[in-house]
């Protein structure tokens, strides 16, 4: 399914869906600007639909359902466009494959899955092609936005602010295998990300997914500082389920299944969930006691 609609004169969200999730893009008729470019899979559909093949592309960051569509899109003669961190991580199909899904979770994710990650990922990345590192200034105006991983940025048109991944509210809502905590992979950058929207006060965010407690495409209203606010109290919420969770030593597996488990999501770990764990014993610094025998590296804090 794939929909396109008006948001503003000369802005049209482009609004499609990410296996079970919503996905959303936009294209802004002045300039000629497509911001995102989906998968690899999706992309020809998407262009097809627009109707007309756009000048320049912007991607919010580096990961397969943002920048997938690059390789096809460079290919037709686009400028694609990224921060000069994420055209690093997206200068090869393997950088794009491993920044997403690091090879040290294979072991808490198991072969097995950890292969039909792998698999998806090659599928719906493609061979991704970064033309330009140069960031639009006028027409449309993007800044830095990390957090939820580096390179990540925010893109701004009519007062329209086209989020990304960079801003995720309490989390996402699909079907059981795909709900989930907040990606993060710097817990001072995210919380710098959504103080620096916070006093830029939108009157419009599009994210890039459902995220809630909004889930919805367009959040407008009063609804946009209930999803900035979201966002800081949820980081807040996985800081203090964290502590308590690692008053006695843990795995870095078994912390990041515990804090799936407490903060209210049902499935198994996975990936992005590991970033996150990861990024919440970086915070802590050194109230972290690592102990290390063998292979093993078990995570606890001091009081």
């Amino acid at each position: 399914m794939i929909e396109i609609k008006e948001v503003d004169k000369g802005v049209k969200l482009i609004a499609t869906e990410y296996h079970d999730v919503d996905l959303n893009m936009l294209y802004v008729e002045k300039g000629n600007y497509l911001l995102d470019t989906s998968t690899s899979i999706q992309i020809k559909q998407i262009i097809d639909k627009l109707g007309l093949i756009p000048k320049n592309a912007v991607i919010s960051h580096a990961h397969l359902d943002h920048a997938g569509g690059s390789g096809y899109l460079a290919g037709q003669g686009v400028n694609v466009i990224a921060h000069k961190i994420s055209a690093s991580l997206l200068s090869d199909q393997y950088n794009g494959i491993y920044s997403f899904f690091p090879k040290r979770y294979i072991k808490w994710i198991g072969e097995e899955e950890s292969l039909k990650f792998i698999n998806l990922i090659k599928e719906e990345l493609g061979e991704p092609k970064i033309i330009s590192t140069e960031l639009p200034s006028s027409s449309i105006k993007c800044f830095e936005a990390f957090g939820h991983v580096a390179g990540a940025i925010i893109c701004e048109v009519n007062g329209i602010f086209f989020t990304g991944d960079e801003i995720q509210g309490s989390g996402i809502k699909g079907r059981a295998e795909t709900d989930s905590i907040p990606q993060i992979s710097s817990i001072n950058d995210y919380l710098l990300t959504v103080y620096k929207l916070i006093k830029m006060k939108p009157e419009i965010i599009i994210p890039a997914h459902n995220y809630l407690p909004a889930n919805k495409r367009i959040i407008d209203g009063s609804d946009v500082e209930r999803f900035l606010y979201t966002s800081l109290e949820s980081v807040l919420k996985l800081l203090v389920i964290a502590e308590s969770i690692l008053d006695k030593p843990s795995t870095l597996g078994e912390f990041a299944q515990r804090l799936l488990n407490e903060y209210g999501i049902k499935r198994k770990i996975y990936p992005q969930a590991l970033i996150t764990a990861e990024a919440i014993i970086k915070y802590f610094g050194k109230r972290i006691i690592k102990t290390k025998e063998g292979e093993a590296i078990l995570y606890s804090i001091t009081k």
